[in-house]
């Protein structure tokens, strides 16, 4: 029997206790947390008060989610093309990002905002006038304003299945992982079917993200500090079924090979 990833980073990096304690110190440090947010939310609100416009937009339609693992250089996708797409990170360098031209991009790799990185960040954003740019407000300058570029403000990490996804000025979960953002920026929007691909969430790949296939690679190096984030990571997206079932959110994995399998795994030619 294959073991699902969840027993394969329990036996790996014997991490039970470790996760348990390191999500009650967030649980403690939640409380100060929510203080500063509030003293902080003061500054920004005019910043995060332009999301409203996207609550219950898209009541009761379908979305796909694009992870970059690299299933999905061996995809045809174009069926997804005038689809509500989201796509994430670093995908906005790619051919299949030019093809697809997502509706909305999300981006909370704080990579992306860096020198390095920053003045092609807000080249994307014009050159995909018609794409809505997502981003952590960390990420905010007063002389890069577009208007199709948003910004979000996560702050308490998510430990339970109560989520909060108020992108709008309320309170927004923080999270491990660009994907958890994208789902929760999803159900702020109003989308009650939500399909993921993208999503290996393998532990051994030789490479991590599909724009990386031609160029090989040894793979990431697991260590402890790793595996208790990929737990970490699975506990979150458990939260985050578990409130979707309460919720009537039909949410599914269509990754082809994943090894996430906290959502139900379905045939992406199934869902189409």
């Amino acid at each position: 029997m294959i073991k699902s990833i969840k027993e394969k980073v329990r036996e790996a990096g014997n991490l039970g206790y470790a996760e348990s304690a390191y999500l009650a110190a967030y649980n403690i440090a939640s409380v100060p947390c929510a203080i500063s947010y509030k003293i902080r939310l003061i500054n920004i609100f005019r910043i995060l008060k332009r999301n409203r416009r996207w609550r219950n937009k898209y009541k009761g339609e379908e979305c796909y989610i694009l992870g970059n693992g690299p299933s999905l250089a061996a995809m045809d996708l174009s069926s997804l093309r005038n689809k509500h797409v989201f796509m994430v990170n670093f995908s906005y360098n790619t051919d299949l990002f030019a093809f697809l031209k997502p509706e909305f991009w999300v981006g909370f790799d704080k990579n992306l905002f860096s020198e390095a990185h920053g003045k092609d960040f807000e080249s994307k954003i014009e050159e995909y006038a018609d794409t809505n740019f997502f981003a952590h407000i960390e990420a905010y300058r007063e002389d890069c304003r577009h208007d199709n570029l948003y910004y979000a403000y996560p702050t308490i990490y998510s430990t339970s299945d109560k989520l909060c996804f108020d992108i709008g000025g309320g309170y927004f979960n923080k999270f491990t992982n660009v994907i958890h953002y994208a789902i929760c920026i999803a159900l702020y929007m109003g989308f009650s079917k939500i399909r993921l691909l993208g999503c290996d969430f393998t532990l051994h790949a030789r490479t991590k993200h599909f724009y990386d296939v031609k160029q090989g690679g040894d793979g990431a190096t697991q260590t402890p500090y790793r595996y208790l984030g990929i737990s970490l990571a699975i506990r979150q997206h458990m939260n985050i079924y578990s409130w979707c079932q309460k919720n009537g959110i039909d949410i599914v994995n269509a990754t082809p090979g994943t090894e996430l399998e906290v959502y139900p795994i379905v045939d992406f030619n199934n869902i189409m």
